[in-house]
């Protein structure tokens, strides 16, 4: 189950291999009710479910009051941080807002200098008092943050015990960020965390009243019990997402292909990722994800989000240029097409061109197509051209946004998208598939079967997942590296004792260990491979991925990272064999509709109409096309044809 900006998506799947497909608009001011809305009669089942929860609440600073307790001298490095500018053009850039406010950020006495020595003995009596005051003004939770923590966890963890009597939470930036040698990120992050987890405790909670089996999607691409994501909130911020990159990488296996970029465009948003690997492909990783202008340690899948989906509003600014998102009409009001926004969306701009059908959407909602057009009427006037172009302009503007979004995962990072094959899904991602496919040149789409719903079909394919990371610094090759296989042997464990506590059968869990390593004096790693051998495996994905190497210069590891997987019960998806064509079904009826060009300029065709459940492996369609189902609808630009997979998954040509 997806709880999405806009829609709430729910996939039941039963023993049989039946699936029902529900969708019903997201309640944000309770989210909770949205969620059980769409599990309805279904409350006995296993629920999966993917969560905005903690990415709103960071994303709008609506955290519980929590106070650091730190050094002398370093209680603003939080509200300091690494001094970025979230826009690089604001030539009177404000404070961001800090985390947390200076008077709960609270200095006692006390350093550890970086080769261990003790410069000042922490002090029991100044640290209870510091923690006294934050009690008194409203504290929910105290964070424990020192310098060199990672490296001597012990001195966190001795004011912990200080602090416990207190009777309030007490987070460490160590336990939290125990990989993490930077301070920004590592008490950023504990401090999150602390404000976090009481909101999603209380949401779980919730939940877990009503439904018997309640599992979380983590970030990372796994699954976890309530209790494992409350322990560490920041790993349910992409859960989202992230299960429709799993979904996406479940359809490009059972189709044979082994290097995808899973494109994710819905209500709100746009989020795309790159995944190679066989027999399933497997998405890129990183160890920080950067929001709300801040860089936070959680292990994640590697996805570009940007603000464009749907439901994202159009308007014309003071320079008279046509922007689109990141401002979203969301589930409340929504499209105009809705029947209660009034505001210009992507959405509005389909159904004015023909390519959303009048009628029936998903979820039961009504299209409107008077309000449609009394949104896009200020717009076109002030660019002065009709409502076509206004409406057409709109989708190229966020066309050129979700190419930027592309490249960013592909040419930025040294890879060519003609090498890959690019994932529809999400209520809108049918719709731009082709296109965008064009505009990278890329040949091959897939769309799988109800791509509306994909990252809640995600979900239920996801297996069970928990990492054990360390802080290791060394040259590659030295004294200590004999040290490692002990220190795999204690992650792993760590991991597969992680899983079995929260059901998993030890026997079906599966361990991996990863060494983080980098040249010298570099800032960011690579992980690679535990049984690799690793200076040859690190020189390839470092040309791989900077385009150049120092065979001469030493390599250093920062860390090691072990993840335990326990796959869930198998769903039937096997590769399959692409089908040869069969026939040319005919068209449910035909429409005129409108179709950009790669300079954005469109124009209205007869265009062919198919619903879906009427089509059967091997059919074969050529556009212009458009492709309806429950929870999306696929264009077939002129020139573009697909075929009908066994699996259903609609294979596309771009031509």
């Amino acid at each position: 189950m997806d709880a999405g900006g806009t829609f709430t998506d729910a996939v039941v799947l039963d023993s049989q291999g039946g699936v029902e497909v529900i969708k019903t608009p997201t309640t944000p001011e309770a989210p909770e009710d949205g969620v059980l809305g769409a599990v309805g009669p279904h409350g006995q089942a296993t629920v999966v479910h993917g969560t905005t929860l903690t990415l709103n609440r960071l994303l709008q600073g609506n955290l519980a009051p929590v106070a650091l307790i730190t050094h002398r001298g370093t209680a603003d490095v939080p509200a300091i941080g690494r001094q970025s500018r979230l826009d690089i053009y604001d030539l009177q850039p404000g404070p961001q807002p800090s985390l947390p406010p200076a008077r709960l950020r609270f200095e006692v006495p006390g350093r550890r200098l970086a080769d261990g020595r003790v410069a000042e003995p922490y002090d029991r009596k100044a640290t209870l008092a510091a923690g006294t005051k934050a009690v008194e003004r409203g504290a929910t939770a105290l964070c424990v943050c020192l310098l060199h923590a990672t490296r001597h966890p012990e001195d966190e963890r001795r004011l912990a015990r200080w602090l416990a009597p207190l009777g309030l939470p007490v987070h460490t930036s160590a336990a939290t960020s125990p990989g993490t040698v930077g301070e920004v990120e590592r008490w950023s992050s504990c401090l999150a965390e602390a404000g976090l987890a009481n909101e999603l405790g209380g949401y779980t909670e919730r939940l877990e009243s009503r439904l018997e089996d309640l599992w979380l999607m983590q970030s990372a691409g796994g699954i976890c019990r309530p209790a494992a994501a409350v322990a560490r909130p920041l790993s349910t911020l992409l859960s989202g997402p992230a299960g429709g990159v799993e979904g996406a990488c479940a359809v490009a296996a059972s189709n044979g292909i082994d290097r995808i970029l899973a494109f994710d465009m819905g209500g709100t948003s746009t989020d795309v990722c790159a995944c190679e690997g066989t027999p399933r492909p497997v998405a890129d990783r990183t160890s920080v994800t950067t929001l709300a202008g801040r860089e936070w340690t959680v292990p994640s899948m590697e996805i570009s989000s940007i603000g464009c989906g749907g439901g994202s509003i159009a308007r014309v600014d003071s320079g008279g240029l046509l922007r689109v998102g990141p401002a979203s009409a969301g589930a409340d009001p929504g499209p105009a097409a809705y029947g209660l926004g009034d505001q210009p969306t992507v959405t509005d701009a389909h159904v004015q061109l023909g390519r959303v059908a009048q009628g029936v959407f998903a979820g039961g909602l009504s299209l409107d197509p008077s309000r449609v057009e009394a949104s896009l009427a200020p717009a076109a006037r002030k660019l002065g051209i009709s409502m076509d172009l206004a409406a057409a302009g709109i989708l190229a503007v966020a066309e050129a946004g979700m190419e930027g979004a592309l490249r960013s995962a592909t040419t930025a990072k040294g890879r060519d998208s003609r090498d890959f094959t690019l994932v529809a899904y999400g209520g809108a991602g049918p719709l731009h598939a082709v296109g965008l496919a064009r505009r990278l040149g890329i040949r091959r789409v897939l769309v799988p079967t109800d791509p509306g719903v994909l990252s809640a079909r995600g979900m239920a394919e996801a297996d069970g997942l928990a990492e054990q990371e360390a802080l290791i610094e060394e040259p590659l090759g030295g004294s200590g590296s004999r040290r490692w296989a002990k220190l795999i042997r204690t992650l792993e464990t760590g991991a597969i004792r992680s899983l079995a506590d929260q059901g998993h059968a030890r026997r079906n869990i599966r361990t991996r260990t990863w060494i983080r390593l980098r040249y010298a004096g570099q800032s960011d790693f690579l992980e690679i491979p535990a049984a690799a051998s690793l200076r040859a495996a690190f020189e390839t994905r470092h040309l791989a991925a900077y385009g150049w190497i120092l065979p001469a210069a030493v390599i250093e590891c920062t860390g090691l990272v072990s993840r335990a997987r326990a796959p869930q019960r198998a769903l039937g998806r096997g590769t399959r064999p692409a089908p040869t064509a069969r026939r040319s079904p005919a068209a449910a009826h035909h429409r005129p509709c409108a179709f950009l060009d790669l300079v954005g300029r469109s124009r209205r065709v007869r265009t062919s109409v198919h619903q879906r459940r009427d089509l059967v492996p091997g059919d074969r369609i050529t556009g212009p096309a458009l492709v309806e189902e429950y929870s999306a609808t696929t264009v077939l630009d002129p020139g573009a044809s697909a075929i009908v997979g066994l699996d259903g998954t609609l294979l596309v040509d771009t031509g």
